[in-house]
């Protein structure tokens, strides 16, 4: 499961979700930070923007939407 924050409640069942990936280089030892933006299908919860939510991977609802919100935080 991926944990992220809800940036953007497009319609009431689809939301744009910014999830952070930290990682340390390898070689040099800072610490990076990538943001990915995923758009999620939301079934029956009432989520708004800034919510911690938590995001599984699931069958392609739309050509964007490949994931679903399991549940808030």
């Amino acid at each position: 499961m991926i944990e992220g924050v809800v940036i953007k409640m497009i319609d009431s069942k689809t939301a744009k979700i910014n999830v952070v990936e930290v990682s340390i280089h390898p070689v040099y030892g800072k610490v990076l930070r990538k943001n990915k933006k995923i758009m999620c299908q939301v079934n029956g919860l009432e989520l708004n923007d800034g919510d911690k939510v938590l995001v599984e991977s699931s069958r392609p609802y739309s050509k964007m939407k490949k994931h679903i919100v399991v549940k808030k935080i």
